[in-house]
């Protein structure tokens, strides 16, 4: 679209444009629609329209907050992709706040970021965060803080089977609650470089438990933690 939906096309007009997308497209590519600022999805039970590009602003918690919100309201209808976070910033805050959207459910697209003119440090930034989610299984997980213990501050499970626990600047030792006893493979990420570190079999007893993080990862870190027995 030229224009941000609602403004100045109405409902009819965007149902036209998909209609379109899917005639013309053999390959069923994601469509998606994007709206001006909010979280509430107009087109949320619309079958041929697969995603809310969400435009918002915020602190990278207010971000965080806002995508959970949104990830809830969509109840697995349609995926999320924060497309338009207006003074999203550069360097370490907006890997911050990418790694919030992320943590979130959400995709994410930066405003103003291109090929050309972003510092290679930005871009690499990005890549981090597409190479340790690929290699994990967050495609079938759903934000979950109520399970964040100690310092950890977002969680991405599927309880009792996987989790990616995160901490932007990680004070005491990462940690979960309501852990179900197990062996796990741990790997440990840090955003800020691409350190990593794998801890392979691990027992741990049920409930609330904490892990300290390894010499080699910073005070952002990321750990995937995957159950295996």
């Amino acid at each position: 679209m030229e224009k941000d939906y609602p403004n100045p096309q109405p409902k009819k007009h965007v149902h036209k444009i998909v209609k379109a997308i899917r005639e013309a497209d053999e390959y069923k590519h994601v469509v998606a629609v994007h709206q001006l600022t909010g979280l509430t999805f107009d087109f949320a039970d619309e079958p041929d329209i697969d995603q809310f590009a969400i435009q918002y602003r915020g602190t990278a918690q207010e971000l965080h907050n806002g995508v959970v919100k949104a990830w809830k309201e969509a109840a697995g209808r349609y995926n999320l992709n924060m497309s338009e976070a207006a003074e999203h910033g550069t360097g370490a805050i907006a890997r911050r706040k990418n790694w919030a959207c992320a943590m979130g459910g959400a995709y994410i697209m930066v405003l103003g970021m291109d090929i050309k003119d972003t510092p290679i440090s930005g871009l690499k930034d990005c890549g981090r965060l597409v190479s340790f989610m690929e290699s994990t299984n967050f495609n079938v997980m759903s934000p979950h803080d109520e399970l964040a213990f100690d310092g950890t501050e977002y969680v991405l499970a599927l309880p009792g089977d996987s989790y990616i626990a995160y901490s932007s600047d990680l004070s005491g030792n990462i940690g979960l609650k309501n852990l179900a006893e197990g062996i796990y493979n741990f790997r440990w990420y840090d955003p800020s470089n691409g350190n990593s570190f794998e801890q392979k079999g691990v027992k741990v007893m049920g409930g609330n438990r904490t892990w300290k993080k390894p010499a080699n990862i910073g005070s952002e870190v990321a750990v995937y933690i995957k159950r295996v027995n």
